[in-house]
Parts: C-alpha cells; structure tokens; sequence
C-alpha cells in the first residue's frame, strides 16, 4: 500500500472544511462537524502544520495536524475517513508524523500523543510506532454525548527514535505510592 503526504495551505480551507464535515469522528469531542465549528485559524497559523493523507489512488483518505510546533513538545491530530480506517494509514501516518517532525524540526526532543481510552485502535498504533504511555486521565475527555472518558497521554523520545528503543516510565519514583 503506497501512502503519500501533501502539506495544505491556506487556499485549501474550504476543501479541509467540506472533507472534515463530510464524515463522522467518534474518537473526537464533537463526533459531526459542521462549518460553525471550524475556522481558518484553526489549521493555518505559524504553530500548526496540515497534511493530506493520500492513498495510490490519489484519494484523500486521511488528514494530519501537528500542532504547537512552538513548543518543545508538539501534539498531532490523525482523521481517517471511515472506509480508510483499520487498513494500515493510521500507523504509516504515525511513523510518517514523527519522522517528519524528528528531521525537520530538529530542536525539538519528543512529540506527544493523546487519545480516549476507548480508542484501542490509536492506542495499538501509537505503542506499534515507539510511542510510550505516560498518563492516564480519569474523566478529561469532552464528549458530545455529555460522556466524559478517560485520555490517555503516550510520548516518544528523539532519542528512543534515533536508538529503535523504548525508555519505560518510572511509575515507582516514589515509596509512599
């Protein structure tokens, strides 16, 4: 399966808009778009890069935004529409992600993921990819049912990626725990 990449620009919002309100996200705080919920903004400032995921079809059958690249740890969001889910685009897309951030931003030393605790199939990939668990928080995802769910925080390390290595957490650091 070949998978490539294609950075958006700012010209492309109203094509991002309609894909992104053409599907539903269950995963997500809010499970169907609609235009009110989005803005330009969003997806096009000096802090966020946005891709195409694009299969050898040449369809779009994913979107990726790396986010707060101003900080020492940036943060990613991967949406697969519906039919392109559990075929093997969301780990090349993770992979693709740090890869790309790990080479071109080089000053930065980790990127960070979080997903819902009931995303199993994230939380597969992000472990697949060299990704780590390093939190769990009880009842801190919004849901639009009015459900809160717990997120589940995961990081990987420049160092971890250079080495193919995982760096445990140190969940015993303390003896009164």
């Amino acid at each position: 399966m070949d998978v490539s990449f294609s950075q958006l620009k700012s010209k492309d919002y109203k094509s991002l808009e309609k894909w992104l309100c053409s599907d539903t996200w269950d995963y997500f705080g809010k499970t169907k778009l609609t235009p009110e919920d989005l803005n330009e903004s969003m997806f096009f400032n000096e802090k966020t890069k946005c891709f195409w995921v694009i299969n050898e079809d040449r369809v779009k059958v994913g979107f990726l935004k790396i986010y707060d690249l101003q900080d020492p740890t940036p943060l990613f969001d991967i949406r697969l529409k519906t039919e392109f889910r559990s075929l093997g685009f969301g780990e090349k897309a993770v992979k693709w992600i740090v890869d790309y951030i790990f080479t071109t931003f080089t000053e930065i030393n980790r990127v960070e993921a979080y997903t819902r605790e009931d995303n199993l199939a994230m939380r597969k990939i992000l472990n697949k990819s060299g990704f780590v668990k390093e939190a769990h928080h009880r009842k801190a995802w919004n849901s639009d049912t009015g459900i809160l769910f717990d997120a589940v925080g995961y990081g990987i390390l420049k160092e971890d990626w250079e080495s193919n290595k995982l760096t445990p957490v140190n969940w015993k650091d303390l003896d009164f725990e």
